[in-house]
């Protein structure tokens, strides 16, 4: 005679078999958690790099009186400006060679620089460094105190935009200086 159900050994041997497969799931949400917990690490970190490039950005380029360069309506990889004193000041770009956190992998980006040149003296400033590890930046004038300013940063593993207009603070001043 045979009872129906199931005997010791095989209730065991399906705990086992489903605490395997459990452990399994378990593990591989684990490994996701820790690599989205990184990725977001690296997001935000590059979202704060881009945020204060942005505010350097519109800090040095809102106090000047008049954007010369590129022409209105036309966008380039420099900007020329006239600040406040009456200098011009340029922003261009040097190619660099930036090695990423695993420091084999190589990515061509760009570093943002300035320089002031004063036309009275003709002395020129020293280059100043103003923001690193550009994948693009493009300056697009409206007019001659509104420009646009078209950025891509990136970080080890992550890319990031930003578009951001510049009003000129001083674009009326301007009109004493000439």
């Amino acid at each position: 005679m045979y009872k129906k159900g199931f005997s010791t050994i095989e209730l065991i041997m399906s705990m086992m078999i489903f605490s395997l497969v459990v452990a399994g799931f378990y593990s591989v949400m684990q490994f996701g958690a820790a690599a989205g917990k990184s990725s977001l690490k690296d997001k935000v970190e590059l979202q704060k790099n881009t945020r204060r490039a942005q505010m350097k950005l519109i800090d040095e380029i809102s106090c000047a009186s008049e954007i010369v360069k590129p022409e209105i309506g036309s966008s380039a990889p420099f900007l020329v400006i006239i600040d406040k004193e009456g200098k011009i000041c340029v922003y261009y770009q040097k190619e660099e060679i930036y090695k990423l956190e695993d420091n084999k992998t190589e990515v061509k980006g760009y570093k943002l620089f300035s320089v002031t040149k004063n036309p009275t003296t003709g002395e020129v400033s020293p280059e100043k460094e103003i923001i690193g590890k550009i994948k693009r930046l493009i300056f697009t004038t409206f007019s001659e105190g509104s420009a646009a300013v078209n950025l891509k940063l990136f970080s080890n593993k992550e890319e990031t935009d930003l578009i951001t207009q510049v009003t000129l603070k001083n674009y009326y001043a301007g009109e004493f200086l000439h």
